[in-house]
């Protein structure tokens, strides 16, 4: 028998003005998941919501609040093969002062094969941001993970706490590149119920390019290490704006993981297309 395919997929993401200053959603928000903890559908959603404008640190964010909420839900059935159902829901809140930023993100993933949970887990971000000068800027994060099905030595809690400086390198009309960087503390629970307490690291880069009003290129690097492993991930993504509410966002994101910096190996590699419907 031919095999059959079928692919259903929804994102969409509502953005919120929650003051008399205009709402705008931010590339700068939580991109920070803890490293055991860095799931396919959760990037898919955020990025979706969030990459209608980009901004690093505080730059460009108007005074007031924004946030959106967004689902994603893919069903792909394949005669003789497996059945999988992924369900996705994201939300993010945020404000600024003129000065400090904060901004808040959730992240639900659900998923099932042939009728049986293969995926439960939550995650859940606070990002804080003060400006310090036009280029330089401070940040302090809290990253936290729970995957309800963690086994054995499987990660079934992880808390990531950690601050630090970022500085803008570019920043004009049609191109923003900042890095941040910053020394961490981390907390890990495995299913077996062992713990684990370590001091970590961060860096990250941010790189955003617009071609046009309504096609940006996004390039985010994040190196999370600490002395049980390291993680680095790449999401390369181009929005396309189809008109004042609708946006196609396709992105490639790479995963690799390892003991050290020495040791990584590509752990996996996704292909993602959301269409993002603001109002």
């Amino acid at each position: 028998m031919a095999k059959r395919t079928s692919i259903f997929v929804l994102a969409a993401a509502a953005a919120v003005a929650a003051s008399a200053a205009a709402a705008q959603t931010s590339a700068f928000t939580n991109q920070n998941m803890a490293a055991d903890q860095v799931e396919d559908i959760q990037d898919d959603i955020e990025d979706a919501a969030e990459r209608d404008n980009f901004t690093f640190g505080n730059a460009g964010r108007q005074v007031g609040s924004w946030g959106s909420v967004s689902l994603r839900l893919t069903d792909s059935d394949v005669a003789q093969g497996n059945d999988t159902t992924d369900l996705g829901i994201g939300a993010n809140y945020g404000w600024y002062d003129g000065v400090n930023g904060q901004e808040i993100n959730l992240a639900y993933v659900y998923g099932e094969t042939n009728g049986v949970e293969d995926k439960n887990s939550l995650t859940a971000g606070y990002d804080y941001t003060r400006d310090i000068n036009q280029k330089l800027f401070g940040y302090a994060s809290l990253d936290l993970a729970y995957d309800n099905l963690a086994t054995g030595t499987s990660v079934r809690r992880d808390a990531l706490i950690g601050f630090g400086v970022g500085y803008r390198i570019i920043e004009d009309a049609q191109t923003d590149w900042a890095v941040k960087a910053g020394p961490g503390y981390r907390y890990i629970e495995f299913g077996n119920d062992d713990e684990e307490n370590e001091v970590a690291y961060m860096v990250e880069s941010n790189y955003a390019y617009a071609f046009s009003e309504d096609v940006t290129l996004t390039n985010d690097t994040t190196l999370i290490g600490s002395d049980s492993d390291t993680r680095v991930v790449n999401d390369l993504a181009v929005a396309v704006g189809l008109n004042d509410s609708l946006a196609l966002r396709t992105s490639y994101t790479s995963e690799y993981g390892g003991e050290d910096l020495g040791s990584l190996d590509k752990v996996e590699n996704l292909l993602g297309v959301s269409v993002v419907y603001n109002f």
